[in-house]
Protein backbone atom coordinates (compact mmCIF):
# COMPACT_ATOMS: atom_id res chain seq x y z
CA UNK A 1 0.00 0.00 0.00
CA UNK A 2 1.35 3.37 -0.89
CA UNK A 3 2.90 5.31 2.72
CA UNK A 4 0.06 8.35 3.08
CA UNK A 5 3.28 10.78 3.03
CA UNK A 6 4.54 9.66 0.16
CA UNK A 7 2.29 12.16 -2.23
CA UNK A 8 3.41 15.06 0.03
CA UNK A 9 6.88 14.28 -0.02
CA UNK A 10 6.84 14.38 -4.04
CA UNK A 11 4.90 17.33 -4.53
CA UNK A 12 7.45 18.81 -2.25
CA UNK A 13 10.52 17.51 -4.26
CA UNK A 14 8.42 18.89 -7.14
CA UNK A 15 7.99 22.71 -6.26
CA UNK A 16 11.49 22.42 -5.16
CA UNK A 17 13.20 21.29 -8.81
CA UNK A 18 10.42 22.25 -10.94
CA UNK A 19 10.28 26.75 -10.63
CA UNK A 20 10.09 29.29 -13.28
CA UNK A 21 12.98 30.56 -15.11
CA UNK A 22 13.77 32.96 -17.42
CA UNK A 23 17.04 32.20 -18.93
CA UNK A 24 19.85 28.89 -17.99
CA UNK A 25 19.08 27.92 -14.25
CA UNK A 26 23.04 28.45 -13.67
CA UNK A 27 23.81 31.91 -14.33
CA UNK A 28 19.76 32.59 -13.07
CA UNK A 29 21.17 31.17 -9.71
CA UNK A 30 24.19 32.79 -9.50
CA UNK A 31 22.44 36.04 -10.21
CA UNK A 32 19.60 35.39 -7.14
CA UNK A 33 22.61 34.81 -4.72
CA UNK A 34 24.23 38.06 -5.96
CA UNK A 35 20.91 39.72 -5.29
CA UNK A 36 20.21 38.19 -2.03
CA UNK A 37 23.42 38.93 -0.66
CA UNK A 38 23.43 42.82 -2.39
CA UNK A 39 19.85 43.58 -1.14
CA UNK A 40 21.23 42.68 2.31
CA UNK A 41 24.15 44.47 1.93
CA UNK A 42 22.01 47.80 2.05
CA UNK A 43 24.72 50.25 -0.20
CA UNK A 44 26.08 50.03 -3.59
CA UNK A 45 28.02 46.51 -4.16
CA UNK A 46 31.94 47.59 -4.67
CA UNK A 47 32.97 44.42 -5.48
CA UNK A 48 31.74 40.69 -5.64
CA UNK A 49 33.41 37.12 -4.67
CA UNK A 50 31.52 34.28 -6.12
CA UNK A 51 32.53 30.68 -5.19
CA UNK A 52 30.97 27.88 -7.10
CA UNK A 53 30.81 24.11 -7.39
CA UNK A 54 32.30 22.56 -10.88
CA UNK A 55 28.39 21.67 -12.59
CA UNK A 56 27.32 24.95 -11.89
CA UNK A 57 30.22 26.64 -13.04
CA UNK A 58 30.30 24.81 -15.96
CA UNK A 59 26.77 25.73 -17.26
CA UNK A 60 27.11 29.32 -16.25
CA UNK A 61 30.27 30.04 -18.46
CA UNK A 62 28.66 28.98 -21.60
CA UNK A 63 24.75 30.04 -21.47
CA UNK A 64 23.35 32.85 -23.19
CA UNK A 65 22.91 35.94 -21.43
CA UNK A 66 19.84 38.55 -22.09
CA UNK A 67 20.42 41.28 -24.55
CA UNK A 68 24.16 40.81 -25.02
CA UNK A 69 26.67 38.35 -26.87
CA UNK A 70 28.58 38.08 -23.52
CA UNK A 71 28.61 35.49 -20.99
CA UNK A 72 30.01 34.31 -17.51
CA UNK A 73 28.95 34.09 -14.24
CA UNK A 74 30.91 37.52 -13.83
CA UNK A 75 28.20 39.10 -15.63
CA UNK A 76 25.18 36.94 -14.19
CA UNK A 77 26.71 37.92 -10.93
CA UNK A 78 26.93 41.95 -11.52
CA UNK A 79 23.55 41.92 -12.79
CA UNK A 80 22.02 40.03 -9.34
CA UNK A 81 24.14 42.53 -7.41
CA UNK A 82 22.83 45.90 -8.96
CA UNK A 83 19.05 44.82 -9.03
CA UNK A 84 19.35 43.43 -5.58
CA UNK A 85 15.51 41.99 -6.24
CA UNK A 86 15.77 38.36 -4.95
CA UNK A 87 12.37 38.23 -5.16
CA UNK A 88 12.53 37.35 -8.37
CA UNK A 89 13.92 33.87 -8.24
CA UNK A 90 15.03 32.27 -11.40
CA UNK A 91 13.31 34.52 -13.55
CA UNK A 92 15.84 37.22 -12.22
CA UNK A 93 17.63 37.80 -15.42
CA UNK A 94 14.37 38.00 -17.54
CA UNK A 95 14.22 41.12 -16.41
CA UNK A 96 17.54 43.11 -17.38
CA UNK A 97 17.58 46.38 -19.49
CA UNK A 98 20.07 48.06 -21.82
CA UNK A 99 20.67 50.27 -18.88
CA UNK A 100 21.01 47.51 -16.25
CA UNK A 101 23.24 45.31 -18.75
CA UNK A 102 25.21 48.77 -19.35
CA UNK A 103 26.17 49.01 -15.12
CA UNK A 104 26.71 45.45 -15.22
CA UNK A 105 29.22 45.07 -17.70
CA UNK A 106 31.02 48.42 -16.35
CA UNK A 107 30.95 46.51 -13.01
CA UNK A 108 31.90 43.30 -14.38
CA UNK A 109 35.13 44.61 -16.63
CA UNK A 110 35.95 46.65 -13.67
CA UNK A 111 38.38 43.92 -12.07
CA UNK A 112 35.67 43.87 -8.86
CA UNK A 113 34.11 40.30 -9.59
CA UNK A 114 35.60 37.57 -9.52
CA UNK A 115 34.63 34.17 -10.09
CA UNK A 116 36.09 31.31 -8.26
CA UNK A 117 35.76 27.27 -8.61
CA UNK A 118 35.26 25.38 -5.00
CA UNK A 119 36.53 22.21 -5.60
CA UNK A 120 35.16 20.78 -1.81
CA UNK A 121 31.77 21.45 -3.72
CA UNK A 122 29.77 19.07 -5.39
CA UNK A 123 26.06 19.17 -7.44
CA UNK A 124 23.97 22.39 -6.78
CA UNK A 125 26.26 25.06 -4.90
CA UNK A 126 26.66 28.65 -5.16
CA UNK A 127 27.95 31.27 -2.57
CA UNK A 128 28.15 35.37 -3.17
CA UNK A 129 29.68 37.58 -0.97
CA UNK A 130 29.17 41.30 -1.86
CA UNK A 131 31.26 43.86 -0.01
CA UNK A 132 30.20 47.85 -0.16
CA UNK A 133 32.07 50.69 1.32
CA UNK A 134 30.90 49.38 4.76
CA UNK A 135 29.61 46.45 5.44
CA UNK A 136 29.70 43.01 3.63
CA UNK A 137 27.12 40.30 3.05
CA UNK A 138 27.23 36.81 1.94
CA UNK A 139 24.43 34.51 0.44
CA UNK A 140 24.55 30.95 -0.35
CA UNK A 141 22.36 28.20 -2.44
CA UNK A 142 22.81 24.90 -2.04
CA UNK A 143 21.19 21.13 -3.10
CA UNK A 144 18.37 22.88 -5.24
CA UNK A 145 18.82 26.45 -7.50
CA UNK A 146 16.41 28.44 -5.22
CA UNK A 147 17.76 26.98 -2.07
CA UNK A 148 18.86 29.53 0.18
CA UNK A 149 20.33 28.27 3.05
CA UNK A 150 22.71 31.28 4.74
CA UNK A 151 22.39 34.99 4.65
CA UNK A 152 25.03 37.10 6.55
CA UNK A 153 26.20 40.54 7.16
CA UNK A 154 28.99 41.66 8.92
CA UNK A 155 29.17 37.87 9.80
CA UNK A 156 26.37 37.61 11.54
CA UNK A 157 23.12 35.90 10.55
CA UNK A 158 21.19 38.17 8.72
CA UNK A 159 17.96 36.00 7.83
CA UNK A 160 16.64 32.21 8.96
CA UNK A 161 16.78 29.86 5.96
CA UNK A 162 15.90 26.51 5.39
CA UNK A 163 18.60 24.18 6.37
CA UNK A 164 19.35 20.67 5.26
CA UNK A 165 17.60 18.75 7.82
CA UNK A 166 14.57 21.19 7.11
CA UNK A 167 14.54 19.74 3.02
CA UNK A 168 13.59 17.04 1.32
CA UNK A 169 16.21 15.85 -0.93
CA UNK A 170 16.18 13.99 -4.09
CA UNK A 171 17.53 11.24 -1.92
CA UNK A 172 15.30 10.31 -0.50
CA UNK A 173 13.77 8.83 -3.76
CA UNK A 174 16.76 5.97 -3.99
CA UNK A 175 14.87 4.65 -0.91
CA UNK A 176 11.62 4.01 -3.25
CA UNK A 177 10.91 1.67 -6.09
CA UNK A 178 9.40 2.50 -9.76
CA UNK A 179 6.27 1.54 -8.94
CA UNK A 180 6.07 3.85 -5.61
CA UNK A 181 6.87 6.62 -7.14
CA UNK A 182 3.90 6.22 -9.87
CA UNK A 183 1.40 6.15 -7.11
CA UNK A 184 2.87 8.70 -5.33
CA UNK A 185 2.49 10.69 -8.39
CA UNK A 186 -0.94 9.69 -9.33
CA UNK A 187 -2.39 10.12 -5.26
CA UNK A 188 -1.14 13.99 -5.93
CA UNK A 189 -4.24 15.73 -6.06
CA UNK A 190 -5.14 17.63 -9.94
CA UNK A 191 -6.07 21.03 -8.19
CA UNK A 192 -2.42 20.80 -6.97
CA UNK A 193 -1.15 20.50 -10.17
CA UNK A 194 -1.92 23.57 -11.88
CA UNK A 195 2.16 25.39 -11.61
CA UNK A 196 3.53 22.30 -13.93
CA UNK A 197 0.43 22.61 -16.72
CA UNK A 198 0.97 26.23 -16.55
CA UNK A 199 4.53 25.86 -17.01
CA UNK A 200 4.35 23.42 -19.82
CA UNK A 201 2.13 25.96 -22.23
CA UNK A 202 4.82 28.73 -21.62
CA UNK A 203 7.00 26.33 -22.97
CA UNK A 204 5.00 25.19 -25.92
CA UNK A 205 4.42 28.59 -26.49
CA UNK A 206 8.20 29.55 -26.93
CA UNK A 207 8.49 26.21 -28.88
CA UNK A 208 6.00 27.84 -31.29
CA UNK A 209 7.83 31.05 -31.49
CA UNK A 210 11.29 30.75 -30.99
CA UNK A 211 12.32 30.83 -34.52
CA UNK A 212 11.39 34.59 -34.42
CA UNK A 213 13.14 35.84 -31.18
CA UNK A 214 16.91 34.61 -32.12
CA UNK A 215 19.08 36.62 -34.57
CA UNK A 216 20.33 34.32 -37.35
CA UNK A 217 20.10 30.09 -37.74
CA UNK A 218 18.28 28.31 -35.38
CA UNK A 219 19.40 24.13 -35.04
CA UNK A 220 16.90 22.19 -35.96
CA UNK A 221 15.96 19.15 -38.00
CA UNK A 222 13.45 20.34 -40.44
CA UNK A 223 15.50 18.64 -43.20
CA UNK A 224 15.34 15.26 -41.72
CA UNK A 225 12.13 14.47 -42.72
CA UNK A 226 9.65 16.63 -44.67
CA UNK A 227 6.02 16.30 -44.55
CA UNK A 228 5.74 15.39 -47.78
CA UNK A 229 8.11 12.33 -47.03
CA UNK A 230 6.93 10.85 -43.84
CA UNK A 231 5.83 14.35 -41.49
CA UNK A 232 6.00 12.26 -38.37
CA UNK A 233 4.51 14.15 -35.27
CA UNK A 234 7.98 13.00 -33.64
CA UNK A 235 10.24 14.68 -35.20
CA UNK A 236 8.11 18.02 -35.59
CA UNK A 237 8.04 17.40 -31.19
CA UNK A 238 11.36 16.59 -31.15
CA UNK A 239 12.27 20.10 -33.87
CA UNK A 240 10.40 22.29 -31.50
CA UNK A 241 12.00 20.98 -28.63
CA UNK A 242 15.43 22.13 -30.48
CA UNK A 243 14.47 25.73 -31.62
CA UNK A 244 13.06 26.51 -28.00
CA UNK A 245 16.17 25.13 -26.16
CA UNK A 246 18.56 26.90 -28.58
CA UNK A 247 16.88 30.62 -28.33
CA UNK A 248 16.74 29.82 -24.16
CA UNK A 249 20.51 29.19 -24.63
CA UNK A 250 20.88 32.33 -26.47
CA UNK A 251 19.90 34.20 -23.92
CA UNK A 252 15.95 34.89 -25.05
CA UNK A 253 14.21 35.14 -21.55
CA UNK A 254 11.17 33.42 -21.77
CA UNK A 255 10.16 32.02 -18.60
CA UNK A 256 9.76 28.59 -18.65
CA UNK A 257 8.78 25.65 -15.91
CA UNK A 258 12.20 23.81 -14.82
CA UNK A 259 12.43 20.05 -14.64
CA UNK A 260 14.85 18.42 -11.98
CA UNK A 261 16.54 22.25 -11.54
CA UNK A 262 17.10 22.56 -15.49
CA UNK A 263 14.81 25.05 -17.65
CA UNK A 264 16.08 22.59 -20.91
CA UNK A 265 14.54 19.82 -19.52
CA UNK A 266 11.19 21.19 -18.52
CA UNK A 267 11.13 22.38 -22.34
CA UNK A 268 12.07 18.68 -22.95
CA UNK A 269 9.71 17.38 -20.60
CA UNK A 270 6.97 19.62 -21.06
CA UNK A 271 6.47 19.71 -25.36
CA UNK A 272 6.37 16.21 -26.05
CA UNK A 273 4.12 15.23 -23.11
CA UNK A 274 1.48 18.41 -24.07
CA UNK A 275 2.20 17.44 -27.85
CA UNK A 276 0.89 13.51 -27.29
CA UNK A 277 -2.18 14.45 -24.62
CA UNK A 278 -3.34 16.84 -27.25
CA UNK A 279 -3.23 13.95 -29.90
CA UNK A 280 -4.68 11.85 -27.73
CA UNK A 281 -7.64 14.35 -26.46
CA UNK A 282 -6.66 14.05 -22.92
CA UNK A 283 -8.33 16.51 -20.33
CA UNK A 284 -6.45 18.69 -18.33
CA UNK A 285 -6.90 16.70 -15.02
CA UNK A 286 -5.26 13.91 -17.56
CA UNK A 287 -2.65 15.93 -18.95
CA UNK A 288 -1.58 17.01 -15.43
CA UNK A 289 -0.96 13.70 -14.46
CA UNK A 290 1.04 12.73 -17.40
CA UNK A 291 3.62 15.91 -16.54
CA UNK A 292 3.72 14.72 -12.82
CA UNK A 293 4.79 11.75 -14.12
CA UNK A 294 7.19 12.48 -16.42
CA UNK A 295 8.54 15.02 -13.92
CA UNK A 296 8.67 12.82 -11.32
CA UNK A 297 10.05 10.22 -13.29
CA UNK A 298 13.14 12.69 -14.37
CA UNK A 299 13.76 13.29 -10.66
CA UNK A 300 14.16 9.60 -10.06
CA UNK A 301 16.65 9.10 -12.45
CA UNK A 302 18.67 12.52 -11.04
CA UNK A 303 18.31 11.35 -7.44
CA UNK A 304 20.94 8.61 -8.87
CA UNK A 305 22.75 10.74 -11.64
CA UNK A 306 22.95 14.28 -9.43
CA UNK A 307 21.52 17.75 -10.07
CA UNK A 308 24.46 18.70 -11.49
CA UNK A 309 26.81 16.55 -12.81
CA UNK A 310 28.78 15.33 -15.77
CA UNK A 311 25.64 13.45 -17.04
CA UNK A 312 23.69 15.05 -19.70
CA UNK A 313 19.87 16.38 -17.92
CA UNK A 314 18.61 14.96 -21.38
CA UNK A 315 18.71 11.59 -19.83
CA UNK A 316 16.67 11.83 -17.08
CA UNK A 317 14.41 14.04 -19.57
CA UNK A 318 13.79 11.55 -21.81
CA UNK A 319 13.56 9.00 -18.75
CA UNK A 320 10.21 11.54 -17.92
CA UNK A 321 9.28 11.74 -21.45
CA UNK A 322 9.31 7.67 -22.16
CA UNK A 323 7.57 7.04 -18.88
CA UNK A 324 4.46 9.66 -19.54
CA UNK A 325 3.98 8.92 -23.00
CA UNK A 326 3.58 5.07 -22.23
CA UNK A 327 1.23 5.92 -19.32
CA UNK A 328 -1.06 8.23 -22.00
CA UNK A 329 -0.71 5.04 -24.14
CA UNK A 330 -2.74 3.03 -21.30
CA UNK A 331 0.75 1.44 -20.66
CA UNK A 332 1.45 -0.48 -16.81
CA UNK A 333 3.35 0.62 -14.44
CA UNK A 334 5.81 -2.46 -15.78
CA UNK A 335 5.61 -1.45 -18.93
CA UNK A 336 6.47 2.28 -18.37
CA UNK A 337 9.64 0.77 -16.31
CA UNK A 338 10.63 -0.86 -18.94
CA UNK A 339 10.75 2.39 -21.12
CA UNK A 340 12.65 4.16 -18.96
CA UNK A 341 15.16 1.15 -18.61
CA UNK A 342 15.35 1.09 -22.77
CA UNK A 343 15.89 4.70 -22.24
CA UNK A 344 19.01 4.40 -20.11
CA UNK A 345 19.92 1.55 -21.94
CA UNK A 346 19.56 4.26 -25.22
CA UNK A 347 21.37 7.24 -23.62
CA UNK A 348 22.95 6.37 -20.63
CA UNK A 349 26.84 7.94 -21.04
CA UNK A 350 25.45 11.03 -22.62
CA UNK A 351 28.18 14.10 -21.63
CA UNK A 352 27.60 17.55 -20.05
CA UNK A 353 29.94 20.06 -21.81
CA UNK A 354 28.27 22.98 -20.68
CA UNK A 355 25.22 25.13 -21.13
CA UNK A 356 25.09 25.95 -24.41
CA UNK A 357 22.98 26.56 -27.87
CA UNK A 358 24.19 23.06 -29.24
CA UNK A 359 22.42 21.64 -26.19
CA UNK A 360 19.08 21.58 -28.38
CA UNK A 361 21.16 18.85 -30.41
CA UNK A 362 20.98 16.57 -27.25
CA UNK A 363 17.53 17.80 -26.48
CA UNK A 364 16.64 16.48 -29.68
CA UNK A 365 18.18 13.45 -29.21
CA UNK A 366 16.51 12.77 -25.53
CA UNK A 367 12.63 14.06 -27.50
CA UNK A 368 13.40 11.27 -29.93
CA UNK A 369 14.33 8.53 -27.92
CA UNK A 370 11.83 8.92 -24.91
CA UNK A 371 8.92 9.24 -26.86
CA UNK A 372 9.66 6.00 -29.22
CA UNK A 373 10.29 4.11 -26.06
CA UNK A 374 7.74 4.91 -24.34
CA UNK A 375 4.85 4.26 -27.68
CA UNK A 376 6.95 0.78 -28.05
CA UNK A 377 7.11 -0.30 -24.44
CA UNK A 378 3.29 0.35 -24.29
CA UNK A 379 2.85 -2.16 -27.04
CA UNK A 380 4.79 -4.95 -25.95
CA UNK A 381 6.03 -6.84 -23.08
CA UNK A 382 8.84 -5.89 -20.98
CA UNK A 383 12.51 -8.09 -21.83
CA UNK A 384 15.37 -6.32 -21.28
CA UNK A 385 17.22 -7.06 -18.46
CA UNK A 386 20.74 -7.54 -17.22
CA UNK A 387 23.04 -5.96 -20.39
CA UNK A 388 25.53 -3.62 -20.00
CA UNK A 389 24.21 -0.55 -17.39
CA UNK A 390 20.96 -2.70 -17.31
CA UNK A 391 20.37 -4.38 -13.92
CA UNK A 392 17.57 -6.95 -12.99
CA UNK A 393 15.38 -4.08 -11.94
CA UNK A 394 15.49 -0.23 -12.37
CA UNK A 395 16.67 0.35 -8.76
CA UNK A 396 19.53 -2.15 -9.96
CA UNK A 397 20.21 -0.27 -13.16
CA UNK A 398 19.99 3.12 -11.61
CA UNK A 399 22.77 1.81 -8.83
CA UNK A 400 24.61 0.67 -11.69
CA UNK A 401 24.40 4.58 -13.42
CA UNK A 402 25.57 6.19 -10.03
CA UNK A 403 28.38 4.21 -9.39
CA UNK A 404 29.65 4.49 -13.05
CA UNK A 405 28.81 8.73 -12.65
CA UNK A 406 30.55 9.00 -9.10
CA UNK A 407 33.63 6.90 -10.36
CA UNK A 408 33.91 7.62 -13.75
CA UNK A 409 32.30 10.07 -15.83
CA UNK A 410 32.09 12.57 -13.06
CA UNK A 411 35.92 12.95 -13.51
CA UNK A 412 35.43 14.71 -16.74
CA UNK A 413 34.31 17.95 -14.66
CA UNK A 414 37.72 19.09 -14.57
CA UNK A 415 39.11 18.42 -17.69
CA UNK A 416 36.09 19.93 -19.17
CA UNK A 417 36.33 23.50 -17.46
CA UNK A 418 40.09 23.47 -18.03
CA UNK A 419 38.84 23.11 -21.92
CA UNK A 420 36.33 26.47 -21.06
CA UNK A 421 38.45 28.20 -19.21
CA UNK A 422 42.10 27.43 -18.56
CA UNK A 423 42.85 29.29 -15.13
CA UNK A 424 39.80 27.58 -13.47
CA UNK A 425 41.06 23.88 -14.52
CA UNK A 426 44.52 24.19 -13.03
CA UNK A 427 44.19 26.35 -10.12
CA UNK A 428 42.53 25.66 -6.35
CA UNK A 429 40.33 28.57 -4.99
Amino acid sequence: MNNPTDSGILETLLKEQSAWASVCTEPAMVALAAAKAAHILGEPPASIEVYLSAGVLKNALSAGLPHTAKKGPELAAALGALSAKPELGLTILGNVTESDLDKALELAASGQVTVHWDREREGVYGKCVVRGANHVAEAVIERSHTNITTVTLDGHVAEACATEAKRSSLHVLREWDFPRLVAAALDIDVSRLGWLLEGARSCVRLSERASGLVSGDVIDFTWVCSSDSCGTPIVEVANRVSRAIFARMSGVPWPVVTSGGSGNQGIMVSVPVMSVAKQLGLDEAATSKALTIAHSANLFVKAYMGEVSCSCGGVGAACGIAAATCWMRNGTVEQMEEAISQTLASLFGMICDGAKATCALKGTTSVLTGMLTGLGASKRRPSIRDQGVLGSTLNETLGRIAALNEGVINKADEFMLGLMRPEAGTKTQ
